[in-house]
This record gives structure tokens, C-alpha cells and sequence, in this order.
């Protein structure tokens, strides 16, 4: 095969010209980094460099001055384009520079220098965007899980002589008032969710199911009581299914919402109202506890501490007030998140107070883990 074979005419832009030298600008794309009291630098590599292509060309003939135009027009006109190089093909370019050169030695000839750079494309790095709200979905998971987990770590009813609770026969070693005073706490949780399920409930097979757990708990507290890790699960679901025993619920035909990733994803589309009357009822929860919280819920305080079992009975009360609070932030931060405001000016107050109580409940935690998951939630929500 001849040399020349393999030889294309060159033309950019459909301009056609005669080339006597090609030069090609290849490599990587890299950054020499220096570090001092150090003689070997580091070298970044970044990728291909992008290619540069040099072209001496010249246009003659019969028609040279208007070939001459055609090739200065191609290589002024905006964006990229089709450049059939003489020894590397078709490739899309773009013109960077162009030197035109005439002489009287050689009437009928323009000669060109040329560089082209390679157009390449806009490509922008893939960015996972999450849904709406789903950032928020997954911290108030993570809270959920924290509080529970804080709960088992701190509740306990072991300690002194075995006794009998309620007339149970008890199989855990108990301190009397210890045990009591835990049972009675767990009644007072339960009368607040049950209140809170009350200014919500408009749909009564839902509300039911919750009210009926709620009793065959109370019936048998040691159970419960005997498992704090269980206890904390179970509490923290009933306060998360008061959100979806009313309105919310039923609120398009028969389609029930069990979730705020319901709401979300626009399977549900409920008013402003219902989600925040959800959202008032959970705010009531998270003041549980705390007088100086809006709707606030004050439990009955701990006797003072003075010896084992009355240190261990504040820490239970302690742990039960914080699990219900930090179950009904969790609840309140996706609906607040959730509900389809008629103004910013009443999505701003909503966020200011829901960020408030997650404020507040991060103050008050002793759990880091806790306050990592209410730092988390926060930072999800705004």
C-alpha cells in the first residue's frame, strides 16, 4: 500500500485545503504537587489531556481567494466542528487560533496555521437526589432507633426482694416501689398516647387497634416491664401509628396512609389541617415531661434520690419521659416536613417550632448517641 493512500483531503467545516505540516498535542492532565522538606513531588494524574491538533495548510487555484474566505469562515464561526484531518480522520473541533500568510512570491497561494482543540462535551458528574422528605424519613428512623436503644441501656426493674406487683405473681427481683413506681409510669405514657390519640381519631378501626395494644400491656406490666430493649420498640411504634389512626388514614377514598413516605410520594394528599392536627397531637408528646414545651404533658416527679433504688426509680422515669418525647419529635419533624403549607410564612413558624423541641431535646439528653441522631434529624429538617 502507497504512503499516500492513506492520505485523506482536508477540509473543516466542508472548507477544503492542502496541508505540509501536522502537529498533534497529546498527554495527561496532571498536577505536581510539592511538599516541604520533601525532594520526590507527588504527581496528581487527572486524566487525557485534552488533544490539540496543528495544521500548516494552504489553499491555491483558480478559486484560491475564495477557498481562502471559506477557511476563514469556518474557522471564525462559533462552536465546534467537523474537521477531516489529513492523517487522523473525521474528528469535532473546535478553532482557537488561525494565522492567514500571503506573499508576492506566491500570487494565488494562502497559506494557514491552524490549532484545534477537540470539542469533547458537557458532562456533569450523576447526582443522587433524594425524594422529598427522605432525608428527613431516615433521620427520624435513626432517632427512633437511638431513643430505643437509650431506653434499654438506662430501664431496669431488678434489684431488691422478689414481690408481687398488681397481684402478679412477679419472676423478676424487684424493689417494691421501684416496680410500682416503673408500672405507674408506663400507665401515665400510655394515657398520653391515648390522649393524643383522642384529638386525632376520626378513623376508630385504626385508633382501636392501638387503644386495645395499649390495654393488653397495661393488663400485664411486668412483661413489658422485664423487657425494656421490647418495651422501648413498642412504645415508640404506638406513638408513630397515632400519626395514621385519623385523617390521615383514609384520606383519598380507600387509600390508607401508614406512613409519611405516603405523603411524600403524593399517594396521599391531605390538607394542611389533618396533617397538622397529627402534628399538634406529637408536639403535646414531645413536651411530655417538660412544663416549659409547648402543649406540655408534666409526668409526676421522682421522689429524691437518696439511695440505689430511688436513683435507679428517677433514671427509669427519666428514660420513659425522654422515649416518648423523642419518639413524638421523630413523628412531628416528618410531618412538619410533610404538610402542604399555604404560605412560607407558615412553613417558617412550623420549622422554627419542630426545630425548637429538637433543640431543646438535645440539651437535655445525656446519650450521645442520642444527641448525634436529634443533631442528625435537625440538620435533615431544616
Amino acid at each position: 500500500m502507497a504512503y499516500a493512500d492513506g492520505i485523506l483531503q482536508g477540509s473543516f467545516r466542508g472548507a477544503a485545503f492542502n496541508w505540509t505540516e501536522a502537529d498533534a498535542g497529546l498527554g495527561r492532565r496532571v498536577v505536581k504537587h510539592g511538599y516541604p522538606l520533601r525532594d520526590a513531588p507527588y504527581a496528581e494524574d487527572l486524566g487525557r489531556a485534552a488533544r490539540e491538533f496543528t495544521l500548516s495548510v494552504f489553499v491555491n487555484g483558480a478559486n484560491w481567494q475564495a477557498d481562502r474566505d471559506a477557511l476563514i469562515t469556518a474557522c471564525e464561526t462559533a462552536g465546534p466542528g467537523t474537521l477531516v484531518h489529513p492523517l487522523f480522520g473525521r474528528m469535532r473541533v473546535q478553532a482557537t487560533t488561525c494565522q492567514v500568510r500571503e506573499v508576492t512570491e506566491e500570487l494565488g497561494v494562502a497559506r494557514f496555521q491552524i490549532t484545534f482543540i477537540e470539542a469533547g462535551s458537557i458532562t456533569f458528574a450523576a447526582v443522587a437526589v433524594a425524594a422529598p422528605g427522605a432525608n428527613t424519613v431516615v433521620a427520624a428512623t435513626g432517632l427512633q432507633s437511638a431513643s430505643q436503644a437509650s431506653f434499654g441501656s438506662n430501664f431496669t426493674i431488678s434489684g431488691s426482694p422478689t414481690v408481687s406487683l398488681f397481684g402478679l405473681p412477679s419472676s423478676f427481683s424487684l424493689s417494691s416501689f421501684v416496680g410500682q413506681a416503673a408500672a405507674g409510669d408506663l400507665t401515665t405514657a400510655f394515657t398520653q398516647v391515648k390522649s393524643a390519640l383522642a384529638t386525632v381519631r376520626a378513623y376508630s378501626d385504626q385508633a382501636l387497634d392501638i387503644e386495645n395494644e395499649i390495654d393488653f400491656i397495661a393488663a400485664a406490666p411486668l412483661t413489658a416491664l422485664g423487657a425494656p430493649l421490647g418495651l422501648g420498640g413498642t412504645i415508640g411504634s404506638l406513638i408513630a401509628s397515632v400519626s395514621f389512626a385519623g385523617a390521615l388514614a383514609g384520606n383519598v377514598g380507600n387509600t390508607l396512609a401508614t406512613s409519611w413516605s405516603d405523603l411524600f410520594a403524593g399517594r396521599v394528599t391531605p390538607s394542611y389541617d389533618e396533617v397538622n392536627q397529627v402534628i399538634q397531637a406529637q408536639i403535646g408528646l414531645a413536651g411530655f415531661g417538660l412544663t416549659a414545651l409547648p402543649n406540655a404533658v408534666t409526668a409526676a416527679p421522682a421522689a429524691a434520690a437518696s439511695s440505689p433504688d430511688r436513683l435507679q426509680q428517677a433514671q427509669n422515669r427519666a428514660a420513659f419521659t425522654a422515649l416518648v418525647r423523642q419518639a413524638a419529635l421523630a413523628e412531628a419533624a416528618q410531618g412538619a416536613v410533610a404538610a402542604p403549607y399555604s404560605s412560607s410564612g407558615q412553613a417558617i413558624a412550623m420549622r422554627d417550632l419542630v426545630a425548637g423541641l429538637l433543640d431543646a431535646e438535645a440539651m437535655s439528653t445525656t446519650d450521645g448517641t442520642v444527641y448525634q441522631a436529634l443533631s442528625s434529624l435537625r440538620i435533615a429538617f431544616v
